[in-house]
């Protein structure tokens, strides 16, 4: 992410906010979370729901996936 950020120098006002380092930081912990088998059906599909809100493509879904 971090190279994302600085490369972001171009004049683009796409940089991260405080919120999107939220809701990255909730996604982590919700797939964590999943990881240790701790999570319910229900919570599972919550996750998935919002992960396809928030993620415009399915490679950045599997990276996500594969970053816990």
């Amino acid at each position: 992410m971090e190279k994302w950020v600085l490369s972001q120098r171009d004049g683009r006002d796409d940089v991260l906010d405080g919120a999107d380092w939220t809701l990255i930081d909730k996604l982590f912990q919700r797939l964590k979370l999943e990881k240790t088998g701790f999570a319910t059906l229900e919570y599972r599909g919550e996750t998935e729901r919002l992960m396809n809100k928030c993620l415009e493509n399915p490679e950045a879904k599997k990276f996500a996936q594969g970053m816990v």
